[in-house]
């Protein structure tokens, strides 16, 4: 009967502590909330007052975190509570919301000691511009910088650590309100980190020059659109000193003697040299940029430290943040919603300032992002965090430290050599046309896995060629007879066997074909083949190859893909169906947006 009644006791002590933990919980779920909103919402205007008050939220949410709620990690009765039946599901995710809030809360700290370092108590005249002041931060206050992302790491795994399922009211809304806004914080917090990190190497003391090419989605080439204006801008000692565009058209009759490869020549020029518009060949992007940069060296004697591409795609996320833009002298306004649309026109259209905007809106857009006030920055720099990682920003350096963080971060374009099966469809739009606006495809690929390893693909490449629904559209299809011409490759792993190609037009028979070329390069094969798709119509191009894609090492064996999606490709969609030796089938449908990959065990 003791027993009984201490037992009794013992679980209304429990219950009345653990009340009052779960409600420092929430506590400092409010707390938390109210600092995150300072810290990642509209941050304007961003000054010591709202950091002030942010820290002191923060402080809240530490207490809260800590002392107020640590009998659901401390002490006997959470020992005895993690054991009880409908009790211990709640009690273990309560611990891990105390963690990921204690975790939430040091991030937020850090980010807050890190902006103060850069919002000057006062703006006078001629002082340091925004991006001089984060490469002084990136520099002076490095540790700090270290301990920010080595806390942001351990955020995002207590982050994954909160469990799922049902839990009691209270706790199930602390766990929604965490992971939305942990998740917000994170999203704005790891871009503005990396970037802040590689300032110093890109923008620092010295003097760096960096070429800027705006490619056009709308008429792709191997290693991205064709590029209709090349920028180049400067700084000395993290200062903008130099920024200045011209038409891709103006290097032409400055370099004449380089000859173009053997698909343009024989689709496009026709024996006449190569042009930098044109001088993206290679999928790869590292090999595309050191042929633009061959062009503009030439062209104007200078060099350069590196290459980054942007398309019209990456820019409008941009103009989200920096909102709608006008490049003087022109009166047009252009907005995320409509930008690739509207450049396309006023770039290709009778009547429209032709190639000349092109220049003076990228001078545009560069002056207006590289002068942005550090309010606005957490937000670019996720735009270009974004725009980046679906490759509509590609980035090479000469810089080694920096190159090396490009590739790590998945932002170089590099087309590496495939572990396993491997996919990559590379579309080049010879027509003279702004086409692949309004071409649409679908892709396919069907694996069947072998015991001894051997795989047995089969891709099917659907292309339609829609006749545009207005005039302006159709005007951007002069060329051609609005055909849509495509020398496309396919890169597949080096080993790789072609087994048979064939293509139908408009739905009709399919006809056996032969590959225009097969080539070797950065350890793959190139099955190239020039695709015409006729005006209103549509195609469908198969190939079928095999090859020992599956690795046997293992038990059970393992098949892996890699379907890389081309630079500054519009999004597709595809579907990956494997079959495996024991004749389990495995189903995906996907898209493009950036590169997928996919695997099987056994």
């Amino acid at each position: 009967m003791g027993l009984a009644v201490l037992a009794i006791v013992l679980l209304g002590v429990s219950a009345v502590r653990y009340y009052s933990a779960v409600k420092a919980l929430t506590d400092g779920r409010s707390a938390a909330l109210s600092a995150a909103q300072l810290l990642t919402g509209d941050l304007s205007p961003l000054d010591h007052a709202r950091l002030e008050k942010a820290g002191a939220d923060l402080q809240v949410a530490a207490d809260d975190f800590g002392t107020r709620s640590e009998i659901l990690s401390d002490g006997w009765i959470a020992g005895i509570a993690t054991h009880i039946p409908g009790i211990s599901a709640n009690v273990n995710a309560a611990r891990r919301l105390r963690t990921a809030g204690e975790d939430g809360t040091r991030l937020g700290r850090d980010v807050i000691g890190l902006v103060e370092q850069v919002i000057p108590a006062s703006a006078p005249a001629g002082g340091p511009s925004p991006f001089q002041r984060l490469v002084q931060l990136a520099s002076d206050h490095r540790p700090q910088l270290d301990r920010t992302t080595a806390d942001l790491a351990v955020f995002e795994k207590s982050l994954a650590a909160v469990p799922g399922g049902k839990l009691l009211g209270p706790l199930s809304r602390a766990r929604a309100t965490l992971l939305s806004e942990g998740h917000q914080v994170t999203s704005v917090a790891g871009p503005a980190i990396n970037l802040l990190k590689a300032l110093p190497a890109a923008i620092g003391p010295g003097q760096h020059t960096y070429l800027l090419l705006l490619e056009n989605p709308g008429e792709e080439r191997p290693g991205g659109g064709f590029i209709g204006s090349v920028g180049t801008v400067t700084f000395s000692d993290g200062a903008v000193t130099s920024l200045v565009f011209h038409q891709s058209a103006y290097f032409t009759p400055l370099v004449t003697d380089i000859p173009a490869p053997a698909p343009l020549n024989e689709y496009l020029f026709h024996g006449q040299h190569w042009e930098l518009g044109d001088a993206n060949w290679s999928p790869d992007f590292p090999t595309s940029a050191a042929e633009v940069e061959l062009f503009y060296t030439q062209g104007t004697g200078q060099a350069v430290d590196g290459t980054i591409d942007v398309d019209p795609v990456a820019v409008s996320y941009l103009l989200q943040v920096l909102g709608p833009m006008q490049a003087a002298p022109y009166p047009q306004t252009l907005t995320a919603a409509n930008v690739l649309m509207e450049l396309n026109y006023l770039v290709n259209l009778p009547g429209n300032p032709g190639q000349p905007y092109l220049a003076a809106f990228g001078s545009a857009v560069v002056h207006d992002l590289l002068n942005a006030p550090i309010d606005e920055m957490p937000a670019l720099a996720s735009a270009l965090e974004r725009g980046a990682n679906q490759k509509h920003i590609v980035l090479y350096f000469h810089n080694p430290t920096l190159e090396r963080l490009a590739d790590g971060a998945g932002y170089g374009g590099e087309l590496g050599a495939p572990l396993s099966d491997s996919l990559l469809i590379d579309d080049a739009n010879l027509s003279g046309t702004k086409g692949d606006l309004f071409v649409t495809r679908s892709f396919s690929l069907t694996a069947t896995v072998e015991s001894n390893g051997n795989v047995n693909d089969h891709v099917v490449l659907q292309y339609h060629n829609p006749v545009p629904p207005t005039a302006e559209d159709r005007g951007l299809e002069p060329n051609s007879g609005g055909d849509y011409r495509d020398y496309v490759r396919v890169y597949v792993p080096e080993t790789a066997q072609l087994t048979g190609m064939t293509l139908s037009i408009d739905g009709g028979a399919a006809q056996q074909v032969a590959p225009g070329a097969v080539t070797y390069e950065l350890s793959r094969e190139a099955i190239g083949f020039w695709l015409i798709v006729p005006y209103g119509g549509s195609a469908t191009l198969t190939l079928d190859y095999t090859g020992p894609f599956a690795n046997i090492s293992v038990t059970p064996e393992h098949y892996a893909l890699v379907w890389e999606k081309q630079i500054n490709a519009l999004t597709w969609p595809v579907t990956v169906t494997v079959t495996m030796p024991n004749g389990r089938s495995y189903h995906w449908s996907s898209t493009l947006v950036t590169n997928r990959s996919w695997s099987v065990v056994g």
